[in-house]
């Protein structure tokens, strides 16, 4: 659903470790380094920082989302806090997970417990799973779809797939949906189209024609579906302009912001897409770091996160962190588009694909 231009911070993603236990090579972040001598928050910390923030802010959703909420038996404290702290306050809540460590967190959790979805990330088929995440990680994954053991604390479960040149053929696509239509009933099922940033090799970002092709071989499977939403930022798509200019894919005009801040649109009655930028994550997205700094975009791309955070959520007002946003925001808009202005891509791109851009929307 469509919502009125809304102020700062929609979403609230917390960023509770630093490590994953996995080196998929499609991730676009780095390994990360701590550089404060700050001790990661507790659960208790962490509780008292949302029952500060959420009736301030009143966000749509608050998200674990990096790296891997569920890592460890710490991790899992947090991950398990956070989403009573969230549900205490009636604010939507989940986590991103690459599932590795549910079935430890399903053990450790009562059979009540209750959140308002989970997403696991899944790569494709077993071969292909395994190239990019490593042995067991598929079994453990299609065990879990299979007991559906998820269902007794979550009504909504996404698998989330993250789309290169290495798992994207036709033939690839064709015996993955397939193998989740046999495995899961009506599957949500998220495309991330890779975002290839400094942190990710070049040769898996897609190639020019890709996400055309992609979404007419995904029309042929998307009625079987709950839903199939492409998650893309302007740099995952190097004939953006075109595509949309030829109504492949939805512009400007034809996109709303919805509760969490993130441009949508349709691709079709069955197939959605989310955009998403450097700008509007900024300025929609409360970022948190384990220490409970708000990060920057520069930030999360590099191996020292807290590189030009934005405050220390614990000991500055919230009003002074978003006014420095609100000043990085205005930097952003300062600079030139001459190329774009005008086009059906400028508010989606905001010149955020640069050199992937054919008509160099960001030199």
């Amino acid at each position: 659903m469509c919502q009125t231009p809304m102020d700062y911070f929609r979403n609230f993603s917390l960023t509770i470790n630093t490590t994953c236990g996995m080196s998929c090579p499609h991730c676009d972040l780095p390994v990360y380094r701590k550089t404060s001598d700050r001790e990661f928050l507790s659960p208790d910390a962490w509780a008292s920082l949302l029952d500060r923030l959420i009736p301030i802010v009143k966000p749509g959703v608050v998200a674990l989302a990096a790296r891997e909420p569920l890592f460890d038996a710490r991790s899992r404290m947090v991950t398990r806090r956070v989403l009573e702290t969230a549900r205490k306050w009636r604010t939507q809540c989940g986590f991103i997970s690459n599932g590795t460590d549910i079935d430890a967190f399903f053990q450790e959790i009562e059979e009540d417990f209750r959140f308002d979805y989970m997403d696991l990330s899944l790569e494709g088929t077993r071969l292909i799973d395994r190239a990019s995440r490593g042995d067991g990680h598929f079994d453990k994954v299609a065990r879990l779809l299979t007991q559906g053991r998820w269902r007794r604390h979550t009504d909504v479960l996404h698998l989330s797939t993250t789309l290169t040149t290495v798992n994207s053929s036709d033939k690839q696509l064709d015996e993955y949906f397939a193998w989740l239509l046999d495995h899961v009933d009506k599957p949500n099922l998220v495309l991330l189209l890779l975002y290839p940033n400094k942190n990710v090799r070049e040769e898996l970002a897609l190639k020019h024609g890709d996400v055309e092709r992609i979404i007419d071989k995904t029309l042929g499977f998307s009625a079987k579906f709950s839903s199939i939403i492409f998650d893309a930022f302007p740099g995952s798509i190097p004939d953006l302009c075109q595509l949309i200019d030829r109504g492949i894919l939805p512009g400007d005009d034809e996109v709303c912001r919805d509760e969490y801040g993130v441009l949508c649109g349709n691709i079709t009655d069955d197939l959605f897409i989310r955009y998403y930028s450097l700008y509007d994550l900024l300025k929609y997205h409360l970022r948190i770091s384990p220490e409970g700094f708000a990060l920057s975009s520069l930030g999360v791309e590099s191996a020292n996160y807290l590189t030009d955070n934005y405050g220390d959520l614990l000991s500055e007002d919230l009003a002074v962190i978003r006014e420095r946003v609100a000043r990085a925001l205005a930097k952003e808009d300062a600079k030139p588009h001459d190329e774009c202005v005008g086009r059906r891509c400028f508010d989606i791109c905001r010149g955020g694909a640069g050199k992937r851009c054919p008509i160099r929307c960001h030199p």
